[in-house]
């Protein structure tokens, strides 16, 4: 073990420090400079509580709402009944469908996509210590 791998682990027991990007961000002197005007401090502080599973969701859903629009045009010629004549002014038959689909995707506690099965063992102490959790392993 080297010197800083020895100093990080002392800061991280003693201290209770952890590297995170955050905390290097907070480190550089210029850093309130550029959260003036950008939200660069923030951004990295939910990087830094994701990485480090201090930050779960207990209801997460995204919505998706999607409407389609189909039109259909006939020209059909019009015959007259009276005389089964043939009458070359054609008719104009005009359809219109609307069909809308709604989606509704839950989130896992980690965030969107993730796979409950791939989840570690710390991950799933966590869920059950906060009480998000009805059976093992089970959301």
């Amino acid at each position: 073990m080297n010197e800083l791998s020895r100093i990080v682990a002392e800061a991280r027991l003693l201290y209770g420090l952890e590297l995170t990007p955050e905390t290097l961000w907070n480190l550089a002197p210029w850093s309130w400079l550029v959260d003036w005007f950008a939200n660069v401090g923030p951004i990295l502080s939910n990087v830094s509580a994701f990485q480090s599973d201090n930050l779960v969701l207990k209801y997460g859903y995204v919505m998706e709402n999607v409407t389609r629009t189909y039109a259909r045009t006939n020209w059909m010629g019009v015959v007259n009944p009276s005389t089964t004549v043939y009458v070359n002014h054609p008719a104009r038959v005009y359809d219109k469908f609307f069909v809308e689909t709604k989606t509704r995707v839950k989130a896992t506690p980690y965030g969107f996509g993730l796979n409950t099965t791939a989840f570690t063992d710390r991950q799933w102490t966590i869920l059950g210590a906060l009480g998000l959790t009805r059976g093992p392993k089970a959301l």
